[in-house]
């Protein structure tokens, strides 16, 4: 079987160095788990930048000497550890996008999605909607007001209108998908949904009471998941009878446009809606990564040191 990909409890403190891939084959569902690498010299990053400028250079207008030169600078970079670690990050990013057949020692299948809703119709809400749509999957949108909903309607739309300039799809493949995407004021139009998505404001107990609230109009086995990008995971859960059947996934913004998806699960999440969850991000096109309910979770938490490290080159007078 294919692992799954989870990301260990990255400490404060990020090697300079990047990320790397190590493999517990010991265990049957064994995932590639990214750790700290020991900081290295900031110079053998940019080796591969700095031979191919010398190469440009050097070759300018010749080929045949760019075609002698180009075997010997390969040569040169791909013993390097910046290379095998790259090779590291692409056979993990590839198996990102692979789940074992199996959900369980049962051998059952994870679930299948029929039908959707998610809640909040802002930005985000109506392309995660629209990620439904393309997936000919009916979803359900739901907002507090006709006039949000109408934006999140707006929001999918521009998404075809987009690829329609672009040829990938046609007026009628458009409408037909549209007709997949319903509005809602109220939590009885949600069409008795398979998943709900939560996408409304960043503010835990705005979440928390909406969750709760969708909890009492969607059936035992629904799957509830939080768009949080941020928000404890098992702090929301808590003002859910069914804890068991909540996670988090974090689309990130564009979310027709961004490949990642974060899925995080609680203390208390069943397994088999962990493996749901990321074969729902698959289908909808996305890469899931699966990851613990720690603060920032991934990308936020190896965000903000790389921000900081900016602010602090800029400080010292680095020229860009």
């Amino acid at each position: 079987d294919e692992p799954f990909f989870e990301v260990a409890d990255i400490g404060p403190d990020i090697g300079a160095a990047g990320l790397q891939i190590e493999h517990d084959i010991a265990d049957p569902l064994s995932r590639p788990v990214i750790g700290e690498l020991p900081a290295a010299p900031g110079l053998e990053h940019g080796k591969a930048r700095i031979e191919q400028i010398g190469l440009l250079g050097a070759g300018a207008g010749r080929v045949d000497r760019r075609m002698l030169d180009e075997p010997y600078a390969f040569g040169r970079l791909a013993p390097t550890r910046i290379s095998k670690n790259l090779v590291d990050l692409y056979l993990a990013r590839e198996a990102a996008k692979k789940l074992p057949a199996a959900s369980g020692g049962n051998g059952s299948r994870p679930r299948t999605f029929r039908r959707a809703a998610v809640l909040g119709a802002g930005v985000m809400g109506g392309k995660i909607a629209w990620l439904f749509t393309k997936l000919g999957t009916p979803v359900a949108m739901k907002d507090i007001a006709w006039p949000a909903v109408q934006k999140g309607y707006r929001s999918a739309y521009e998404v075809y209108r987009e690829l329609q300039r672009k040829g990938r799809f046609d007026r009628r493949e458009t409408n037909l998908r549209m007709h997949l995407l319903s509005g809602a004021v109220d939590y009885r139009s949600l069409m008795r949904p398979d998943v709900v998505v939560e996408a409304v404001v960043e503010k835990l107990e705005v979440k928390k009471k909406v969750l709760a609230e969708v909890e009492e109009h969607v059936r035992p086995d629904t799957v509830i998941a939080s768009n949080t990008s941020s928000l404890s995971i098992e702090e929301m859960a808590g003002s859910l009878k069914r804890p068991e059947r909540f996670l988090g996934m974090h689309f990130f913004n564009p979310p027709n446009r961004m490949p990642l998806v974060e899925v995080i699960p609680g203390r208390r999440t069943e397994g088999e809606v962990v493996r749901a969850a990321m074969q729902l991000a698959l289908q909808l096109g996305k890469t899931p990564v699966l990851v613990k309910d720690c603060p920032g979770f991934l990308v936020n938490r190896l965000l903000l040191p790389y921000l900081n490290e900016a602010a602090r080159m800029a400080g010292e007078g680095v020229d860009y």
